[in-house]
């Protein structure tokens, strides 16, 4: 039996009879047998208009050699370090944290080749180059930053801090396995001994879903755009602590900082509000243990009676010496039962106690506040007087669109999740460079905005969204970035 395949009928009449015997398929535009007849100019012609590596090919030529260190020469012959450093760039955007992933991608993907300008790097220069950017990676940020600017983004208003656990580079079911043995052998074990697939650096940090094996990540945003202004990593899971060096930092960086800064109650204490009044920066941090003492006039401390401090005790609290303030002339006071409830020492889990009636012959009773010895309190107490007014409120509830954004953004579209370098020194790099990418991918979406809003401005009811591939060209796509880099 001999089966004959006839060609379509794509008449009227063949449409009407129902199912055909042969499959009819959309003619190939080009014979990839043939490369003298593609129709194509550049290898930029593969790209879609409006694709990053034109914006990043702008970046390439805008970029300084000073910022690089000049130890970049590896296998031979030196790298362009503007070319490894957008090909970091455009992988940490696409998700691609590793160097064995990016020298694929040279290999592979056309707007890597298109960065890569046709070399192909491997891994092992790859992963020496992010390492030698450990000195670097300051003015990158500065660049960032100034780019953003440039473009109208940054203000230096006021800025939001807060951190970021996330999981090192190192086995996080090693201690509870290590635990198990020790308790069984009665022979306990050390947690933090270098060896394979051990990081000494990392710490046990609590986080929301539990305890990880990892560092603290910080963040400086800034409020207007969400651009970061200064990066820290830390290994301790307490954040009063980092507050210092994260402003610090942006000091260096910058050589200024935000008129204004605001965090949650987990850097409020008194020796943060004393740094920020003497660096002139106006803090907005809630309480995190609401004190029955306030600034009453002349800036003096009272109670809610009104009574000031009649007795000073000097104690020594993990090796700080410690000022206490006590008023012992509450038998009899009407502010009695509210001193109570409120008082520090009657907090369990953070909750209020509830109400209870006053004794016939209530107890002697001395509310306290307590600071270290060279820090005053009065600093402290007002910053938390800034907190509970409007424009502090104002300020907290701005933290979930600044720096909380960052750290969303971070996670879900650069997909950084855990880091992959061990050390602290080296952790820290890793996390500044993603602060990096997170800024330029903020100012390269603000150009492309910019270009689509004045198209929309001069071109009215003609622009049409869907259809802008057409109206954008790959020169105007790459003239998007022009008017940010070269403001």
């Amino acid at each position: 039996m001999e089966f004959v395949l006839e060609a379509p009928d794509d008449s009227a009449s063949s449409r009407k009879q129902g199912p055909r015997s042969s499959s009819a398929f959309r003619k190939a535009k080009l014979d990839v047998k043939q490369p003298e007849l593609v129709p194509f100019q550049s290898i930029l012609d593969f790209l879609e208009p409006g694709d990053p590596t034109f914006w990043l090919l702008d970046l390439q030529g805008e970029l300084l050699l000073s910022l690089f260190p000049e130890t970049t020469r590896y296998g031979g012959y030196e790298y362009d370090p503007r070319m490894l450093f957008t090909l970091w760039l455009f992988g940490l955007w696409c998700g691609a944290s590793s160097s064995r992933q990016l020298e694929t991608m040279t290999r592979r993907d056309v707007r890597f080749i298109a960065l890569s300008g046709g070399l192909h790097p491997d891994h092992a220069t790859l992963c020496r180059f992010r390492r030698s950017l450990g000195d670097s990676m300051d003015g990158l940020l500065k660049h960032s930053v100034d780019l953003a600017a440039k473009a109208g983004m940054v203000g230096f208003r006021r800025g939001h801090v807060d951190g970021h656990r996330l999981p090192g580079n190192v086995s996080q079911w090693r201690k509870l396995r290590e635990q198990a043995e020790a308790e069984d052998s009665k022979d306990e074990k050390s947690d933090d001994s270098i060896g394979r697939g051990k990081d000494p650096d990392a710490r046990t940090i609590k986080t929301k879903k539990g305890f990880v094996k990892g560092f603290n990540a910080l963040a400086l945003a800034d409020e207007e755009s969400g651009i970061v202004l200064s990066a820290r990593v830390s290994n301790s899971s307490s954040d009063s602590a980092q507050l210092e060096p994260v402003l610090e930092r942006c000091i260096e960086i910058h050589g200024e900082l935000p008129d204004s800064i605001a965090a949650d109650k987990g850097f409020d204490t008194p020796r943060n509000a004393y740094a920020m009044e003497l660096l002139g920066v106006e803090s907005f941090i809630p309480a995190h243990v609401p004190s029955v003492f306030t600034l009453g006039r002349e800036g003096r401390l009272v109670c809610p009676a009104g009574h000031e401090p009649n007795r000073l005790e000097v104690s020594t609290v993990k090796g700080v010496p410690v000022l206490k303030r006590l008023v012992t002339i509450c038998k009899g006071c009407p502010h009695w039962e509210s001193c109570l409830r409120n008082g520090e020492d009657e907090k369990k889990a953070g909750k209020a106690s509830k109400p209870r009636k006053e004794p016939a012959n209530p107890p002697r009773y001395s509310r306290s506040v307590r600071t270290p010895l060279d820090v005053p309190v009065e600093p402290w107490l007002a910053m938390h007087a800034r907190a509970k007014s409007e424009d502090g409120k104002q300020a907290r509830k701005k933290r979930s669109c600044t720096v909380e954004r960052v750290f969303a953004h971070t996670k879900s579209r650069l997909e950084f999740t855990r880091f992959s370098l061990r050390g602290l020194a080296l952790v820290d790099l890793e996390w500044t460079l993603e602060m990096v990418a997170h800024n330029l991918w903020r100012v390269r979406n603000a150009a492309s905005n910019a270009l689509f809003a004045w198209l929309r401005r001069f071109l009215g009811p003609c622009f049409d969204e869907d259809r802008r591939r057409q109206a954008l060209s790959p020169c105007l796509a790459r003239r998007s970035a022009q008017p940010v880099l070269a403001a």
